[in-house]
């Protein structure tokens, strides 16, 4: 039987113990056409070399933990000035064949164990990350990965609900101001995202994809929270006369996904909010393979389509009160566009109404205008 092609190149420090063990430990490597994944052994930090772009993206990504000296879950999180590090115990290929080749990464944050795998793909330019963290006892530690990016100067953007965010936009007259709030400080860190977060300039970037929400800037840095251990919750529970908190966050086994890109152009021209959105809600492959009935519909179809790159499907659903089709776009990307609307393969006419499906006109129309930032909700007949 013939093994099948490797899609990555391997390099593991540990090959060379033969002829010097007495080295200091150096790196391992895993590269494909697009990526060259370095993780130092001694630190397991990992750095991102674009092979298009011939410029590291990321530099020394870590998980690291920040210790607090007790504070509650919403905001109050009073540091002691120590972090720890993931201190490695092994790094090993767990997968390299046809499909993707996948590098794992064990150690342990104080004594939380961690595993952290590496995923590069067949054909595909993204490398993902997969942190599982063992939570078996109350800390007082604040867990984070840490993505280090290099763009020179670069501008921060993140994905918001029908739309995104610049870092530097900031509501005026916001933020905290009564004392058992988050400081200050914290609070202009902190960011909330959905699916997508992109740091860069109009020549190149990064893109990380994720479903987990909390973000904090710092000066080329950007800190992903995944697990916060506090002293005390909102809720009061007394244990044999003694007042405590609920353990949180519960013991348990917690993962989290990320999913890193680089390319030239800015976040419009990597399209990140349609890398996060396929992120978080990937395609599910359904086949019915029997000879019981003829099949009526052809083997893929597409349920709708406009001619503009911009514009987001967020919903599809049968109209309330008639027999009808109800579809909500956005425009993302700040640019007016005009396209038709196909459904089921087949340009449709179709009325704009508002979001309790009424329409102000009953004359159908044919081309779909929308404004920058724009939501259109629109209603179209189908016939049975």
């Amino acid at each position: 039987m013939q093994t099948p092609p490797q899609i990555a190149s391997v390099t593991l420090d540990d090959v060379n113990d033969r002829n010097d063990p007495r080295r200091p430990l150096g790196s391992d490597q895993v590269e494909n056409q697009f990526y060259r994944v370095t993780v130092d052994r001694a630190t397991g930090r990992l750095s991102l070399f674009d092979k298009g772009l011939q410029q590291e993206v990321i530099k020394d990504a870590e998980i690291v933990g920040t210790e607090e000296r007790g504070g509650n879950y919403i905001g109050i999180e009073p540091l002691s000035g120590r972090n720890f590090p993931l201190a490695i115990d092994r790094v090993e290929i767990e997968e390299n064949n046809s499909v993707r080749t996948v590098m794992r990464v064990t150690g342990r944050l104080i004594d939380i164990p961690v595993t952290q795998r590496l995923i590069l793909y067949n054909q595909l330019k993204r490398l993902d990350v997969e942190n599982v963290i063992e939570w078996n006892h109350p800390r007082l530690i604040r867990v984070e990965q840490l993505f280090p990016y290099q763009a020179a100067g670069a501008r921060v953007r993140y994905g918001v609900p029908y739309g995104s965010n610049d870092s530097a936009n900031i509501m005026p007259n916001t933020g905290p101001h009564m004392p058992d709030e988050i400081s200050k400080e914290s609070w202009l860190q902190s960011r909330h995202i959905l699916n997508w977060i992109f740091a860069g300039d109009d020549q190149r970037g990064l893109t990380i994809a994720t479903g987990e929400q909390f973000v904090r800037l710092d000066p080329g840095v950007l800190r992903s929270e995944m697990l916060r251990g506090p002293r005390f919750t909102s809720a009061k529970v007394v244990r044999n006369d003694s007042a405590a908190s609920m353990e949180y966050p519960p013991k348990g086994t917690y993962t989290f996904r990320y999913s890193l890109s680089s390319g030239s152009g800015d976040w419009r021209a990597s399209k990140s909010y349609r890398s996060g959105m396929n992120f978080n809600s990937p395609l599910t492959a359904v086949s019915v393979v029997d000879d019981i009935s003829q099949k009526a519909l052809p083997p893929t179809q597409s349920f709708f389509s406009t001619e503009s790159e911009n514009l987001i499907l967020s919903a599809i659903k049968k109209a309330d009160a008639e027999d009808a089709i109800v579809l909500r776009v956005f425009e993302e990307e700040g640019k007016s566009a005009t396209t038709p609307v196909r459904f089921l393969g087949e340009a449709r006419d179709f009325q704009n109404v508002n979001l309790l499906e009424e329409s102000a006109s009953q004359s159908a129309v044919r081309q779909l205008a929308v404004k920058p930032y724009e939501i259109k909700t629109v209603k179209l007949q189908v016939n049975r």
